[in-house]
């Protein structure tokens, strides 16, 4: 946080023509852009009432009122109380006071950085966890070998990179706000612990990645045992074996004796294509 320092005489004749030419400097500073000022403290040490005089000028207390950057007044000891106490944004017993009220502590900024680290953590938890639930869900759906098992893919595929393109944005919005979180500590905290927290930002983000990619790599390996096992019990590779199925003209499979009868035309499906026979006779399976 920079602090600007400018000096004026705080008691005297002089004194209360220098204070307001100062509030002229900074609201002519502050407009042209040169010095971004946040809060003035108006202070000085205690004294007695007429060391503290000049703080009861009418002309200092119309340009303190009329300052547009907020006023602490710290005028003397606590007891001391003047025109500029009263006309200011706030009245600090000391300056010491003044000091302390418009500088914040820092663990209020850790603790806040703490809990959106937790709460970022759930929700990762909880999208993941919904992503494996969908995933499993749309698996037993599966019956086709062929159509269902795309289409399984393509919500897979689609669901992989939602879920990049959501922690994407989650870690650039996390990252961007703890960028301005660290702007702020810079006024506030020592050098030190900014570096311990950008650091702390980068753990956290390389274990995310991580974190991610695991997931990824669990939901395709779950994926190629679903299409792995769908294709053991694919009819068509049955049918490649050697096997046929039997149906009728209108296409109804054969499964019983008494739906064949002797010059009964049915058709053989097989791998090669559709072979066309005529029932002769029924031979019973003989058990040796």
């Amino acid at each position: 946080m920079a602090v600007y320092i400018i000096p004026v005489a705080v008691q005297g004749q002089r004194a209360a023509g220098e204070i307001c030419d100062a509030f002229g400097k900074i609201e002519r500073w502050n407009k042209q852009g040169s010095i971004d000022f946040d809060v003035i403290i108006l202070a000085r040490g205690g004294g007695s009432l007429e060391d503290l005089s000049t703080f009861n000028d009418e002309t200092l207390a119309k340009a303190i009122f009329k300052c547009h950057i907020p006023v602490v007044s710290a005028i003397g000891h606590e007891v001391d109380v003047s025109i500029a106490d009263l006309v200011a944004d706030l009245r600090a017993a000391t300056p010491t006071a003044a000091a302390e009220l418009v500088s914040k502590d820092q663990t209020m900024w850790t603790k806040a950085l703490k809990k959106n680290y937790l709460l970022l953590e759930k929700i990762i938890r909880l999208r993941i966890l919904g992503l494996q639930t969908e995933t499993e869900y749309l698996r037993k759906r599966l019956r086709n070998p062929r159509n269902l098992l795309q289409e399984q893919s393509q919500k897979i595929d689609q669901a992989e990179q939602t879920l990049i393109k959501t922690m994407r944005n989650v870690i650039e919005l996390e990252t961007l706000r703890l960028t301005n979180l660290r702007r702020k500590l810079v006024s506030f905290s020592p050098l030190y612990k900014i570096n311990a927290l950008n650091n702390e930002l980068g753990n956290n983000k390389i274990l995310l990645i991580k974190a991610i990619k695991q997931q990824l790599t669990l939901i395709s390996n779950q994926l190629s045992y679903t299409i792995k096992l769908l294709d053991k019990i694919n009819p068509e590779k049955i049918l490649a074996r050697g096997y046929a199925v039997l149906t009728t003209n209108d296409g109804k499979t054969i499964k019983n004796r008494s739906e064949v009868k002797e010059g009964t035309h049915l058709i053989a499906t097989m791998s090669l294509g559709n072979l066309h026979v005529n029932a002769s006779r029924w031979e019973d399976k003989t058990h040796e």
